[in-house]
């Protein structure tokens, strides 16, 4: 704490106004060299202990006097502040001041700013209080730091991974063209890791990589698997995806989801000469919860895949049960209707 004499000032203000200034707070942001000047004609009367401490000096005596003593090149700038806050008018406030200690360490101050009681005119005694905000600022910038590693990390882990599940599809597709009689469930887990490759692809581009947007994993896998099952077919492709969010543990589930369901329309649907018609709609609800529905305009679902004998069907239901949802499928003539509602906030991590 300083018992400090502001009475300076208020000559200054006195001599501006005889001077014909009327706004001496403006005049003053005007003209900065007057802060340097009033730092040495404004008095420091008595300081306590805790304020030797602040500043790490040898004695309450080495406090004594003008302000000079604990300024720094940075400290002009908010002390400027405070004497146009002051000359403004305000006699009780709170300031952010830099300073440097007696022994050269660049201390963060928040001053609290009180004309005492009587002197609110002449200014003669104030009262300032202090907390060294300095070890907090230093933690806080070293935790920035560490964050921004963290995230840097993050992607980096996500870019190489990214690039092995690239890898990993090319192998597979090129165990598939060697092997004919394994070419489909072959081409099938390379569907799949083309899934994962998209989760990691939104994850890389996003500026939170712990989290992925939803229409990347929802349109995105929809498109991939209609390139990769129709090319050169036209299909018609209905799309509706909430401008959401998921989080990493629950993005590779959701897309591994879209893309096995959008698979089996894209197989499915279209018979009779008609063009396949796949529609996704992809909404989350206000409790975290996403509603999922994907249709085909097929002739309906095989009942033998219905009761499990899909593969597809069975990753399906296992990542559905894992995310803590439920799944209704309805199968007529004129197609097939998978829904589901997924509890993200609850899912098992994949």
């Amino acid at each position: 704490m300083w018992v400090e004499d502001f009475s300076p000032l208020k000559r200054l203000m006195d001599g501006l106004i005889a001077q014909g200034v009327a706004d001496a707070a403006a005049w003053l942001k005007d003209n900065p060299d007057a802060a340097l000047g009033l730092a040495r004609d404004i008095r420091v009367r008595d300081v306590n202990q805790a304020a030797v401490d602040i500043l790490e000096a040898d004695s309450r005596d080495q406090l004594i006097g003008d302000l000079t003593g604990g300024f720094d090149d940075e400290s002009y700038g908010p002390f400027l502040d405070e004497l146009a806050r002051i000359a403004g008018g305000e006699r009780r406030f709170s300031i952010d001041i830099s300073a440097r200690s007696f022994k050269g360490r660049k201390k963060l101050l928040r001053m609290q700013w009180t004309a005492a009681p009587g002197h609110e005119e002449d200014l003669s005694t104030v009262v300032l209080s202090a907390v060294d905000l300095t070890d907090l600022v230093e933690a806080e910038q070293r935790l920035r730091v560490a964050l921004t590693d963290k995230e840097f990390l993050l992607r980096e882990i996500q870019h190489r991974v990214r690039n092995t599940l690239s890898l990993i599809e090319s192998l597979i597709g090129l165990q598939a063209e060697r092997s004919p009689a394994a070419a489909e469930a072959l081409n099938a887990s390379a569907r799949r890791v083309e899934m994962l490759e998209l989760v990691h692809d939104s994850l890389y581009r996003e500026g939170d990589p712990s989290k992925a947007k939803l229409r990347d994993c929802v349109e995105g896998a929809v498109r991939q698997v209609a390139h990769r099952e129709r090319a050169g077919t036209e299909v018609l492709l209905d799309l509706s995806c909430d401008e959401a969010d998921l989080a990493v543990e629950h993005a590779p589930s959701v897309a591994l989801i879209v893309g096995e369901l959008a698979s089996n329309a894209l197989r499915h649907g279209g018979v009779d000469g008609r063009r396949p018609q796949v529609g996704i709609r992809a909404r989350m609800d206000p409790d975290g919860r996403l509603e999922l529905t994907v249709a085909d305009n097929g002739r309906g679902f095989d009942p033998a895949d219905e009761q499990g004998g899909s593969l597809g069907l069975k990753l399906v239901r296992a990542l559905v049960e894992q995310l803590g949802g439920t799944m209704d499928i309805h199968a007529s003539n004129s197609g097939t209707t998978v829904s589901m509602s997924l509890g993200l906030n609850s899912g098992t991590k994949l």
